[in-house]
């Protein structure tokens, strides 16, 4: 299985605010379209039981949105002695994008 399915250099105009190389990795891919498929299978099974398309799409974002929350939570428990040590890391660790040099780097928690 190949780790990136691919990567390219984002055009200058964009550099402002997205980094300046971007790449799809194929695990992150994957659970996405894993995600998307399980919305197409569930919602014509649902409408018989009262299900409408916008119950279901607000029942994925909460889920998603809690599992993203959850996985952030259990990620910094599984070591709390290095993130009270270094605070600096919660900022700038797993599922964040880093737009700068891994050094004096801004992130944006997502």
């Amino acid at each position: 299985m190949h780790p990136v399915l691919f990567e390219f250099d984002t055009p200058h105009w964009l550099q402002s605010f997205l980094p300046a190389h971007v790449a799809l990795y194929s695990y992150g891919f994957f659970i996405a379209l894993g995600i998307l498929a399980s919305f197409v299978f569930m919602l014509p099974r649902l409408k018989p039981l009262g299900f409408d398309a916008d119950k279901l799409s607000t029942l994925y974002l909460w889920a998603i949105l809690a599992a993203f929350v959850g996985g952030k939570v259990f990620f910094y428990l599984e070591s709390p002695a290095k993130y009270l040590n270094d605070p600096s890391l919660i900022c700038c660790s797993h599922f964040v994008l880093v737009a700068a040099k891994k050094k004096n780097s801004y992130c944006a928690i997502f």
